[in-house]
């Protein structure tokens, strides 16, 4: 098992909750502070380095000099969990094995995180190297979006389906909306079948609706749209920036096919009184056939 350094400092009890989840996949060393940790690397190899880091903190600047000036670590990724994000990242922005992971995140997204930057190269994170924490506002926002506006109720996502060549629905109309951020290029949309569709119209306009109407063509582009800036303003919170997009819609079965099969894609359907609907997210490119 790989082994993994986990640099403690007197003022965090929160080490032995993230080692805890760590050591599913590592062998975890706990250091009692950075002097500790600089001794057990003298005589010990180890595939990562994790530290809490403070503003201003020196013991993780004086850390980061003996690594660098150690032969036997100079190669040892430096993962550094922090809410000073943006300090964090000028301090040591000419550090190219040092990589920055914001504190505030679940502590999956971080366990995540740190294997990605232990493995880079990894066979399944080229597969399948979506962007967990952005998935999951997309999703919560979707819930949150369909059940304020009235569209539907008693709204829950069900377990993720990755994409395998054919959809698991016929989409009656999609939306959709690129996205970029440092660790996801691609983009997300938000799949409605008919039924659901205009259920959800029914819902909200509490009028039946058969047949596509000037007051409900748009309906799944608005509702994108609110859950992008729902996420947006979520994101931004984080210290990221997505930018202000505007969505656009599609209604052929194979553009979303064709679009979901130009990159690693999966499919979380999302469960509702009037139906499901179907959120995709994909590191391709959403191109009209």
């Amino acid at each position: 098992m790989e082994k993994l350094l986990f640099i403690q400092e007197s003022s965090h009890d929160m080490s032995e909750l993230f080692c805890e989840k760590l050591q599913k996949n590592y062998s975890v060393h706990l250091a009692k502070g950075s002097s500790e940790g600089l001794k057990v690397t003298d005589v010990q190899e180890f595939n990562g380095i994790c530290k809490f880091y403070d503003t201003h903190e020196d013991s993780t600047t004086s850390i980061v000099e003996a690594l660098k000036k150690s032969q036997m670590n100079r190669q040892t990724p430096l993962i550094l969990l922090t809410r000073a994000i943006e300090e964090a990242l000028v301090t040591f922005r000419d550090y190219k094995n040092i990589h920055v992971i914001d504190i505030s995140l679940n502590q999956d997204s971080i366990a995540e995180k740190i294997h990605h930057y232990l493995h880079p190269d990894a066979d399944r994170f080229r597969k399948i190297s979506l962007d967990a924490e952005l998935i999951s506002m997309f999703v919560k926002s979707s819930v949150s979006v369909i059940t304020t506006m009235g569209y539907a109720s008693n709204v829950s996502s069900l377990i993720p389906l990755p994409y395998k060549k054919e959809l698991p629905f016929e989409p009656f109309s999609t939306a959709y909306t690129p996205i970029k951020t440092e660790s996801f290029t691609g983009f997300f949309s938000v799949s409605f079948p008919k039924q659901t569709f205009f259920n959800m119209a029914e819902h909200l306009f509490e009028e039946h609706f058969t047949e596509l109407t000037p007051d409900i063509k748009d309906m799944h582009v608005e509702i994108i749209n609110m859950i992008y800036g729902q996420v947006r303003t979520e994101f931004m919170g984080l210290g990221c920036k997505l930018d202000s997009l505007i969505p656009m819609s599609c209604n052929r079965t194979s553009t979303l096919v064709n679009s979901l099969g130009s990159g690693p894609s999966i499919i979380i359907p999302i469960i509702t009184s009037a139906g499901k609907f179907y959120i995709s997210a994909s590191l391709g490119f959403f191109q009209k056939s």
